[in-house]
């Protein structure tokens, strides 16, 4: 909070464990949910209260949108918090990776 930079963070929370779910141990689920995916109710507030940096809390795309480009035009430091559903990530990036594939293999 000292320097003269402006950083803008954006911090991807699904609860706990989203990474995880690119694993293969993922298929067994009574294993995965119980050692891999930590659920939390956790957020970051706290801790942006405690070194005094801006906080918002975004749980929609609008919402995130209109924080962002609030933090462009007035070019402030904040932490933005997206939280975001787990499963639907995971369908989102496998979607994606398809598509980058299928893009990939008409180059070749």
């Amino acid at each position: 909070r000292n320097q003269k930079v402006t950083v803008l963070i954006i911090v991807i929370n699904n609860q706990g464990g989203g990474i995880f779910d690119f694993l293969t141990i993922s298929q067994c689920p009574y294993v995965f949910e119980q050692y891999f995916t930590m659920p939390h109710d956790y957020d970051f507030k706290g801790a942006c209260e405690s070194f005094k940096i801006p906080y918002e809390k975004a749980s929609e795309k609008e919402t995130f949108v209109k924080h962002y480009e609030a933090a462009i035009n007035q070019q402030k430091t904040i932490l933005i918090e997206v939280f975001t559903d787990r499963q639907e990530n995971l369908k989102l990036r496998k979607k994606m990776k398809k598509q980058i594939l299928k893009v990939l293999q008409k180059d070749i």
